[in-house]
């Protein structure tokens, strides 16, 4: 029988990559040096952009340019993500001239937004998760600015798959947003963190991430935490926070308790959508018997 420990435990993310060589999927042009007119293999989406000289580690970088209230990209071909498989994404970045504003970086699925600072190249990495299903559609890398003026480049990109570490305690294993206290755990989704959308407790998910929210934007969004214990759960609660709502319905229950097939799913009223924050018991049937 394991014994309740009454003391804090909790866990930092490592993450590591599979290998040296750190670029494990294959990305064409990632250093902007070939293509005559333009980079090849990357194509400006809305906005200004082209390249400059020199970059941070060649000849050449790609650079998009804001006027304080547009957003432009540059965007890769499509990647070949494997499902459910958590990458590290590396370039350089710096900014040109200007003031305000932000980067955004990421695969099309899963955008981080970075402050700009300083004309002098500096490392960005970025960890994240892959969706359950990868489709061509949000599969590329995305390089860019949101309602910034001025320029800033970007330059020397890479893609390398990564292990998640965490931390053990004989048969128990806590992640980054999982606490244990005496006979309470309480897990809060590290969203705000370099791991973005990775969390140990996700089991996989086929939605978008923008920067610190998971963004459902129809039907088919859904995303899964599975909270496996050593431990027989007594009782369970799910804190939800909407930070934004646009149209449609959503589950009024925890999504541990939607089974495929169900009809648990309701639509919410217009009262329950304007609150930003719901709170649900899940029912004991949920939490097993051992």
């Amino acid at each position: 029988m394991l014994r309740y420990l009454p003391v804090l435990l909790s866990c930092l993310l490592v993450l590591f990559t599979a290998n040296h060589g750190f670029s494990d999927l294959p990305l064409v042009n990632p250093s902007f040096e070939q293509g005559a007119s333009s980079p090849t293999g990357w194509t400006l989406s809305g906005g200004e952009g082209g390249r400059v000289t020199p970059g941070a580690h060649g000849g050449r970088a790609i650079a998009v340019r804001g006027n304080g209230s547009d957003s432009a990209a540059w965007l890769s071909q499509p990647v070949s993500w494997k499902p459910s498989t958590v990458y590290r994404l590396r370039f350089q970045m710096r900014r040109l001239e200007g003031s305000g504003g932000s980067a955004v970086s990421g695969p099309t699925f899963c955008n981080r937004d970075l402050s700009v600072s300083g004309k002098t190249w500096r490392e960005v990495n970025s960890y994240f998760v892959s969706p359950r299903n990868p489709d061509r559609e949000t599969s590329r890398i995305r390089l860019g600015q949101w309602h910034l003026k001025g320029a800033i480049a970007f330059d020397d990109v890479q893609i390398g798959r990564a292990i998640p570490v965490h931390r053990s305690l004989g048969e128990m294993v806590l992640g980054a947003g999982e606490v244990q206290h005496g006979h309470r755990y309480t897990f809060t989704a590290p969203m705000k963190q370099l791991s973005s959308n990775y969390s140990r407790p996700l089991a996989w998910h086929q939605c978008s991430f923008n920067s610190n929210r998971w963004c459902f934007s129809g039907p088919q969004s859904e995303v899964v935490y599975q909270h496996r214990l050593v431990r027989k759960q007594l009782t369970a609660m799910v804190h939800v926070d909407i930070g934004w709502y646009a149209h449609g319905s959503w589950s009024s229950v925890p999504a541990a308790t939607h089974i495929p097939g169900s009809d648990s799913a309701n639509s919410a009223s217009s009262e329950v959508l304007r609150s930003p924050f719901r709170r649900h018991c899940c029912p004991p049937s949920l939490l097993g018997s051992d």
